[in-house]
């Protein structure tokens, strides 16, 4: 992905970067190029191919022939192209042609794989003229769209695919702009789907994305770049790095606590992962990435304890939500000030399609809005449209409309779900088909309750509490609505409005009060109205409505990103390779101490995993000399000296001074400076004697009483160490902090950690031994000791997550 530009070529056929190709040509960015030619086969990469196109990036990109030749064949990218590959393309340009078969990215297309092509710019010709493909043998895949196409003449002209197919084939999810023009004499085809916003969410629909990771492994994915642009990248250059806590199991789930740990959970969408959330996570001015698309279907489960997602605001056509398409299963979200407009079908806050199972949602300030005319629109506060899928325990107030039919206060359309205690209140508008539950349910509502405003502009049918309309005719269950909820028919009817209600706390047979079903999720009166809660966070038969969600308190003061051989490249949590091992690159920071002008920063892992300070060949590799090695055999100053030698290789060239930790600075980190009392001599032979705290902090086994149970237990979302992001990265990981599900290898007297530089433990590292003890160690199996480099930068040189 390095660049190529300011370059400008002329000539007359077969021009272009490589003319004429038959090789491998990927990994490519051009910018600022500019191709004059008089005759044909004309693209930026190659004038024609019959080989392996890929990887390729354009800006400021123009290609153009005089040619009249109704087979002129101008590409942006490639003239004319057979039985070859064209994929992963992002192009900026404007393509001209005097004549025929001219396009965004290839002018003529015979028996080639398209697909995963973005162009965005300007096409101009006469006969075939499109924006993927002036023609094309077969059905190009993944396209999207966006410009203006002009023909002047000819049989079609398109704006996301190809004039014409020989063979007829359809597309294959094909996106164009809602923005993009078309014109000429010529007939308009293959337009495609349409797109509405230049979003991740969107694009995800036809394009291989961050959201689901590099989903064909060809090494090349779409994500925004650093103008929010939405750009290629390269998995060898902007690696995608899975930095969550847990191993993504049921046991062991990964764990969300920020905006950046959604994005990177959406990473894993479709991949049958388990997530937890752990904090209340403002999306205020960052972009959302949905976890699942209707490209990357959701089909994992996540536990939201009922924190709080808010300030979103999603954009898209069809398939639009938080989730877009579910397939897993979604509970315990409270979802605050969200956002959802589309232009399209299947609309909802959480998903517009679900054959999953949704259940424990909290909603407040939430708008869902269609403005597909449609019959079949299917928009609703929570789904779209549910598939024999569950939805259950939902309390949401907030706006839900739709210019076209079936829109509801929950779901839209509801075919063989069955909907248990639903309390929807707000206003909910459309035309056929529009109710505060469902506009249409194949089964009958259970345990139901409305308030609020019903308008059908027009339509067959509409209800304030239940369904505008029952396939088989079934009567509701339990459903309420308010005395003071109100409904507008249009020319439509009213139907299965269900029992009035004029006091919340008078209705005790609508929603479940006490859990009967088990699920954790129930409704309780606060103020007058009922609220829905779980019993994780607030147990049954509570005299308060306070829940005191707890917060995790970080043990660090914050996160940089950064090359430390060049603290000026930019560098984020996207394209960090710290996990790799990596002794330079973008790399992991905690921010371990701050003055007025200055940071301290430690390396989220070691450099090296095994330093030694008893081994001969260890000794050697970190520099030292062997004759030194031979006078002071037996003696305990080898560990640091073989640290501190190894330290100066791994980190030369590095910024900041690097240096060790002292055993203060780990007793700060871990507030053993305080709260746990190291001795005032600052030996360390004995460090903590506070035996319950340390076991909430150090100990894997987290049960707060004793030691019991430690070889047997390893870090995971629920016992892990408080401190567990300082062991990272040593050899036995897998046992002792890396997150990873326990293996069963434990080996006895073992001890991770890193050396530290006090001159007091000259022969001991800071480290962890096997029953949890923190402090300074004899290290009797040193493999599992390492060095962890501290550097120190001016506050004006970094960005602090």
């Amino acid at each position: 992905m390095n660049t190529i530009s300011n370059i400008s070529i002329e000539g007359i056929s077969y021009v272009g970067l490589f003319g004429y190709n038959v090789g491998t040509i990927e990994g490519l960015s051009a910018d600022n190029v500019t191709i004059n030619a008089k005759g044909n086969n004309i693209g930026l990469v190659a004038g024609y191919n019959e080989g392996t196109v890929k990887g390729i990036k354009g800006r400021n990109i123009t290609i153009s022939s005089t040619s009249t030749d109704s087979n002129s064949y101008v590409g942006g990218i490639i003239g004319q192209s057979k039985s070859a590959t064209i994929k992963s393309i992002d192009l900026k340009a404007t393509v001209t042609s005097g004549g025929g078969n001219t396009a965004g990215i290839v002018g003529y297309n015979y028996a080639t794989t398209t697909k995963d092509t973005l162009f965005r710019g300007y096409v101009t010709g006469t006969n075939y003229v499109g924006g993927i493909a002036g023609y094309a043998r077969y059905a190009i895949q993944n396209a999207i769209f966006g410009g203006t196409i002009t023909s002047g003449e000819g049989a079609a002209q398109v704006g996301a695919i190809a004039a014409y197919h020989y063979d007829g084939n359809e597309n294959d999810t094909i996106y164009r702009s809602s923005t993009s023009t078309f014109s000429g004499v010529g007939s308009s085809s293959q337009q495609g789907s349409i797109y509405y916003d230049t979003s991740i969410n969107e694009f995800d629909n036809a394009l291989d994305t961050y959201i689901g990771g590099d989903n064909d492994s060809d090494g090349y994915y779409f994500d925004y770049d650093e103008d929010g642009d939405i750009s290629l990248f390269s998995t060898a250059i902007t690696p995608i790095i899975n930095t969550l806590d847990g191993a993504g199991t049921q046991a062991d789930p990964y764990i969300i606590k920020s905006a950046e740990d959604w994005k990177i959970a959406s990473s894993t969408a479709g991949q049958n992962k388990y997530y937890e959330l752990k904090a209340n996570i403002d999306f205020s001015n960052k972009k959302f990435y949905a976890l699942g698309t209707k490209g990357n279907v959701f089909s994992g489960t996540i536990k939201g304890n009922l924190y709080t997602l808010s300030n979103i605001t999603i954009r898209g056509y069809s398939y639009v939500g938080l989730f877009s398409k579910n397939k897993g299963t979604i509970e315990g979200l409270s979802l605050n000030n969200i956002t959802v407009r589309a232009g399209g079908n299947y609309v909802g806050a959480i998903t517009g399609y679900n054959e999953g199972t949704i259940k424990g949602i909290k909603g407040r300030n939430i708008t869902v809005a269609s403005s597909s005319t449609s019959s079949s629109s299917y928009v609703g506060g929570i789904a779209g449209e549910s598939y024999w899928g569950t939805v259950k325990s939902i309390d949401l107030i907030g706006n839900v409309s739709s210019n076209g039919g079936y829109t509801a206060g929950i779901i839209g359309y509801n075919y063989g779900s069955t909907p248990n205690y639903t309390l929807f209140r707000g206003s909910v508008t459309g035309t056929n088909y529009v109710a505060g539950i469902t506009g249409y349910t194949r089964y009958a509502l259970q345990y139901a309750m409305v308030d609020g405003t019903i308008t059908a502009s027009e339509g067959a049918k509409q209800a304030g509490a239940a369904s505008a309309d029952y396939y088989d005719g079934r009567t509701n269950g339990t459903v309420y609505r308010s005395s003071t909820t109100t409904y507008t028919a249009g020319t439509g009817s009213f139907a299965q409005h269900g029992t009035v209600y004029t006091n919340e706390a008078s209705v005790t047979n609508a929603l479940d009060t006490t859990d009967s079903d088990s699920d954790t999720y129930y409704f309780k009166i606060c103020d007058g109205k009922y609220e829905l809660f779980t019993t994780t966070t607030l147990p049954l038969n509570s005299d308060t409505c306070t829940v005191n969600i707890p917060v995790e308190t970080p043990t660090h003061l914050g996160i940089v990103y950064l090359n430390p051989k060049n603290t000026s490249q930019s560098c984020n949590a996207q394209n960090s390779v710290s996990t790799t091992g990596t002794k330079e690159g973008c790399m992991k920071f905690y921010i371990i101490g701050e003055d007025s002008t200055n940071y301290k920063l430690l390396l989220d892992h070691n450099t090296s995993s095994n330093v030694s300070w008893a081994n001969q060949a260890d000794f050697i590799e970190a520099g030292g000399d062997l004759s030194e090695w031979q006078t002071n055999e037996g003696s305990t100053s080898r560990g640091p000296v073989t640290a501190n030698k190894k330290l100066l290789s791994d980190t030369t060239g590095w910024t900041g001074n690097p240096r060790l930790p002292n055993t203060n600075e780990i007793a700060h980190i871990t507030g053993a400076d305080t709260s746990l009392a190291w001795n005032s001599s600052k030996t360390y032979a004995s460090p903590v004697t506070d035996k319950s705290t340390q076991i909430g902090n150090y100990y894997f086994d987290g049960n707060g009483s004793n030691y019991s149970g430690w070889t047997s237990q390893v870090a995971n979302s629920t016992n892990k160490s408080k401190y567990a992001w300082l062991f990272d990265n040593t050899t036995n990981c897998l046992q002792y902090g890396c997150n990873i599900e326990d293996n069963n290898e434990y080996s006895g007297s073992a001890v991770h950690g890193y050396w530290t530089s006090d001159a007091s433990s000259i022969n001991y590292p800071w480290a962890v031994v096997e029953s949890g003890q923190l402090g300074r160690n004899n290290v009797t199996n040193a493999t599992n000791v390492g060095i962890r480099p501290v550097i120190t930068l001016s506050k004006s040189s970094v960005t602090v997550h």
